[in-house]
């Protein structure tokens, strides 16, 4: 249903309520309940086409997109949660542990 929807919207010709309509449904459209009848029965109809062959090709297309998604979005995650969970504290005190390793290391001592 995505690569109709995208088709479509390439091939231009569209009104723009209808253009945004679609641009909703690539984003988070779910099939079959909020596509339009005739683009569920022509995604039904490619389907219905396809032999075994290219339909387990698509399937494992579908599972290695979804996986590289899932990669992307959990190291996206791991990076923006780590720089999110610093505060001004966390910042203040390892500002202060440095300078006091840098006073230790350096023998800086007042005797």
């Amino acid at each position: 249903a995505d690569e109709i929807v995208s088709s479509r919207l390439d091939a231009g010709g569209l009104t723009d309520a209808t253009a945004d309509e679609y641009e909703t449904l690539l984003e988070s459209g779910v099939f079959p309940d909020d596509y339009p009848a005739d683009i569920a029965t022509e995604a039904r109809d490619r389907w219905d086409a396809m032999d075994d062959t290219a339909r387990q090709q698509f399937v494992d297309d579908e599972i290695v997109w979804i996986n590289s998604m899932r990669d992307s979005v959990r190291t996206y995650m791991a990076e923006e949660g780590f720089i999110a969970s610093f505060g001004f504290m966390d910042i203040l005190f390892f500002g202060i542990a440095i300078l006091a390793a840098f006073g230790l290391g350096s023998g800086g001592s007042t005797d």
